[in-house]
């Protein structure tokens, strides 16, 4: 059931396809959230890795630490306008939000459930939870319920309404700087929109594709690298392949790359800027790009136009 008050998306961003049932569903889903309990010894939530008040990412470590103690292969992706995505997880293992979420709920270096069983029979044991599924979706605990309460919490972190989007799309010349706007242009004539994609009427600043931007093949070792996309696919040719991001927020969500490389914006725009690295499976469009001093600064002004006018609200959220 479609709720009729299901609320608009921020300028900049198209309705979203999965759209919200109830805003009891959302509000259980946040209390699940930043729940401990969903994890096997009650020692992380999800909301240990994906901080709100850190963009829904961390920005002290490269990747997160697992529940052994271990660094985890791949930084914590932000769930901003994470309802927008059609392939999760940085290889794209997951098709939807409702198959992602058992992705770190089962790893045994994240949250540990011995099984999906496990979790639920846990979660029924918890009176406030019988009590609040029961009220919510009229049932006990079930998989199905404990996935569309997760995924209509994060369909309400959509976020956009940036100072690029009231003077792309509004025509307001006053909410964008003029080193933001000469970064726009740079952006554009040095093809970066061809993987940070724009759409006629909003903009998600990502193609939604796989590509290698050589970061993986900077250190590879034989038995340490990321296959990124070929480890969903099997395919040779998806090696050291990661899914693009969009670049909504990107100022508030460092550190940046599949596994955390870059502590900020600039050694990511000098690092495209040199043409990448040597990997051999390095994507064609990755290629020196000569941009002066100025114009490397000027991108990272742009790329910070991008913050959404709701992140502080969304940055307050709390069970």
């Amino acid at each position: 059931m479609h709720a009729p008050d299901t609320p608009q998306p921020p300028m900049g961003l198209p309705p979203l396809a999965d759209r919200l049932s109830s805003g009891a569903a959302a509000g259980l889903g946040r209390k699940l959230f930043f729940d401990r309990r969903l994890s096997v010894d009650s020692s992380v939530s999800c909301a240990t890795c994906h901080v709100p008040i850190q963009g829904f990412t961390q920005y002290n470590i490269t990747t997160p630490i697992g529940r052994s103690g271990q660094p985890l292969q791949r930084n914590a992706p932000t769930l901003y306008n994470v309802g927008y995505r059609p392939h999760l997880l940085a290889d794209g293992g997951a098709a939807n939000l409702a198959e992602q979420i058992w992705g770190p709920l089962l790893n045994p270096q994240e949250m540990g459930n011995h099984s999906q069983d496990d979790l639920i029979g846990r979660l029924n044991q918890l009176t406030e939870y019988q009590l609040a599924f029961t009220q919510v979706f009229g049932t006990e605990v079930t998989q199905a319920a404990l996935e569309q309460a997760l995924r209509e919490f994060e369909l309400t972190l959509a976020s956009a309404d940036s100072p690029f989007d009231r003077w792309y799309f509004e025509g307001d010349d006053t909410q964008m700087s003029a080193a933001a706007k000469r970064g726009f242009f740079t952006f554009m004539a040095a093809d970066c929109e061809k993987c940070h994609q724009m759409q006629p009427g909003f903009a998600h600043f990502t193609d939604e594709g796989f590509h290698n931007t050589g970061v993986e093949g900077r250190s590879i070792s034989p038995a340490g690298a990321d296959a990124g996309r070929a480890t969903a696919t099997g395919i040779l040719t998806d090696t050291r392949a990661f899914r693009t991001p969009t670049l909504r927020n990107i100022a508030l969500t460092a550190p940046y790359m599949h596994n955390g490389t870059f502590e900020n914006l600039l050694p990511v725009v000098e690092y495209y800027n040199q043409g990448g690295s040597k990997d051999p499976l390095q994507h064609e469009l990755i290629r020196p790009l000569d941009l002066t001093a100025d114009e490397r600064s000027d991108l990272v002004s742009f790329l910070t136009s991008l913050t959404g006018s709701n992140v502080a609200q969304l940055s307050r959220i709390k069970p």
